[in-house]
């Protein structure tokens, strides 16, 4: 189980305090105290015997201050058969996670442009 508060997470250069409001079975929920950014983090078996793990952010704002909150989402998603190492799976997220901010962020700003 990650800690409590969920660590490290900081937006545009501020850290954020995301405490935990929810657990259940293999599903944690935390959320800032304005409700701002909610992350949750889930683990299920799914077909095969694999297992399936997200990690999902989502972003509350009210874009126009008509009191209607927009979500934006972003989340990681590890699916892994049996006998896939811990350094097998920090190799495969650092990879990914390296091509998309690499330059800048480069592979953040063209998957925003819908490049494919």
């Amino acid at each position: 189980m990650f800690t409590d508060p969920f660590p490290n997470f900081t937006y545009n250069g501020v850290a954020q305090t995301l405490p935990r409001i929810s657990t259940s079975g293999t599903k944690s929920v935390y959320r800032t105290a304005d409700g701002v950014f909610v992350l949750t983090v889930s683990h299920q078996t799914v077909a095969n015997g694999k297992v399936r793990s997200m990690c999902r952010v989502d972003r509350n704002v009210d874009l126009n201050a008509d009191l209607v909150l927009e979500t934006e989402a972003a989340y990681v998603v590890l699916e892994r058969p049996t006998g896939f190492s811990e350094t097998d799976t920090v190799n495969l997220l650092t990879a990914l996670f390296g091509s998309l901010t690499a330059s800048t962020n480069a592979g953040i700003k063209k998957l925003h442009a819908q490049e494919s």
